[in-house]
């Protein structure tokens, strides 16, 4: 049984299910479209191209970004393959619940029923992780994230943006992200809550002109689509992402249920669709070449969430590793931050390396 109706829950039930498993999936934790757009590593959109989901793909060949005090990094593409690619949440979570819903093997339930393994992919607020007493462990980055659609002045159709501000408030990450039009891109901003508090109040003239604040002389004309949408940015950890229950059924925990990181590296889910397609391979090896295992195998879950573990150490690195230095109030790593950033936007061997390693 898979519990969890967001994106990250119908993938891995699409994922069990186009491979026959027969399986149930929740309908009483209904999750409402994501607004937002989503940045995808080649792996991942290998892995949902491997299930032919029909998204609209936009691809990112060059990526400028700056500090917060002259210093910059251009990355581009080598050898013809995209450093990576956005595409729709709202879109992304409409295509998997019409594939959940069409799927033979999969059975939607409005209340919760036995199962020999119990898949939970409820988000960082899990319900059902909270009633099987698993503790968790959260940091608060002290930030809000907002994130919406907006324009402004023409630029490269394939050309994401990003700018590290150290404002009035402390650090701003800001993030443009092209969604197929040149003057029109999808927006991800992260402020500390004071800044936030003072942002609710504002008009949308004087969000704009906040943004114009970061992002001249690089881009502007800015003008919001949508409304923004807002959450808070903790960084989350459990410990213990599987064992049985009272009833000696086995669970496991999936995606932003059992780890999350910061926006600003654009990962999150990239780690949750990582999670489940593992999930999915260990649970059907049992299933094809283990079948006196069976899908509950608990030391076969083990090992899923070991490997997934050591997967996502290196995420965290990267996320808390520029957050902290970007945040970091000492001003000889303010000159050192951006001189590293020059540093590496003149070596064509390390920005391509940087590049090779990320794709």
């Amino acid at each position: 049984m898979v519990l969890g109706r967001g994106i990250v829950g119908n993938l891995t039930s699409v994922l069990l299910a186009d491979r026959t498993l027969r399986l149930a999936i929740l309908d009483q934790l209904i999750a409402e479209s994501d607004p937002r757009y989503f940045a995808f590593t080649e792996k991942t959109k290998s892995i949902l191209d491997g299930i032919k989901l029909p998204l609209n793909w936009y691809p990112v060949n060059e990526v400028a970004i700056f500090g917060d005090n002259k210093g910059q990094l251009i990355l581009q593409n080598v050898e013809g393959r995209a450093l990576f690619y956005v595409a729709s949440g709202k879109q992304f979570h409409e295509v998997l619940w019409q594939r959940v819903q069409s799927n033979p093997f999969v059975e939607i339930l409005k209340e919760p029923a036995s199962a020999r393994l119990k898949v939970i992919c409820e988000g960082q607020h899990s319900v059902t992780r909270e009633k099987l007493k698993i503790p968790k462990n959260s940091w608060s980055y002290q930030q809000i994230a907002m994130a919406g659609l907006l324009c402004h002045t023409p630029r490269k159709i394939d050309k994401a943006f990003q700018w590290f501000h150290k404002g009035q408030y402390g650090l701003e990450i800001l993030a443009l992200l092209p969604i197929g039009e040149i003057d029109k891109s999808a927006i991800v901003w992260s402020m500390p809550l004071e800044k936030a508090e003072v942002m609710i109040h504002l008009t949308a003239p004087e969000q704009v002109a906040l943004l114009n604040e970061i992002s001249e002389p690089h881009l502007t004309g800015f003008n919001f689509i949508t409304t923004l949408h807002t959450w808070d940015i903790q960084k989350m950890r459990v410990d213990q992402w599987s064992g049985r229950d009272r009833e000696n059924q086995t669970w496991v925990l999936v995606g932003d249920s059992a780890h999350g990181i910061h926006p600003l590296a654009g990962l999150g889910l990239n780690l949750g669709i990582g999670d489940a397609k593992l999930l999915a391979d260990v649970v059907m090896n049992n299933v094809v070449n283990h079948p006196w295992k069976g899908v509950d195998h608990l030391p076969s879950i083990r090992k899923y969430e070991r490997q997934r573990k050591t997967d996502i150490l290196w995420a965290e690195w990267v996320c808390d590793g520029l957050h902290g230095l970007f945040a970091h109030p000492d001003n000889r790593l303010h000159l050192l931050r951006n001189w590293g950033l020059n540093v590496l936007d003149r070596s064509r061997f390390l920005k391509e390396l940087i590049v090779k390693t990320a794709v």
